[in-house]
């Protein structure tokens, strides 16, 4: 799939979201209320340059794992804490085929059988100046799970 222009941005269902002549109105909240999404600000606990004191300096260079353990995943699981009961019954209801949470899905992505497996993963999500995203994996949510083990 090609990337759309400034002009031509827009959702995954084609609707317009951004274009050239509106874009300084457009920040990550104002796009989020657009596609019905809440924005968090995820913090981690300290600030760079107080990581900088605790750790030394630099410390993606040297450990880039502990980095963005303090930086993102820590920060991510305090965040998330308290969705996870809801989120496990929802994947046990995927494992088990019901007819009623897959309608809660825009489409059915098991159309022939229910999953065997299902995991879920962080992801952080970047928007640059022409609505477009792009992801990079951070860790695992929810390793991956099967029926009899939820």
């Amino acid at each position: 799939m090609s990337r759309p222009s400034r002009s031509q941005s827009s959702s995954d269902n084609g609707t317009p979201i951004v274009n050239q002549a509106n874009w300084e109105a457009h920040d990550p909240y104002v796009l989020a209320a657009n596609l019905r999404v809440n924005v968090v600000d995820v913090l981690p606990e300290n600030t760079v340059e107080q990581q900088d004191r605790l750790l030394g300096k630099d410390l993606f260079a040297r450990d880039p794992a502990q980095c963005c353990a303090l930086r993102k995943v820590a920060p991510l699981r305090r965040t998330l804490a308290g969705y996870e009961l809801w989120f496990i019954r929802f994947v046990q209801k995927l494992l088990e085929g019901d007819a009623q949470t897959l309608r809660l899905l825009r489409r059915n992505p098991f159309p022939d059988a229910p999953p065997k497996y299902i995991r879920a993963t962080y992801y952080l999500y970047q928007f640059d100046r022409d609505a477009w995203w792009s992801r990079t994996r951070i860790d695992d949510y929810l390793p991956p799970i099967m029926a009899r083990s939820v």
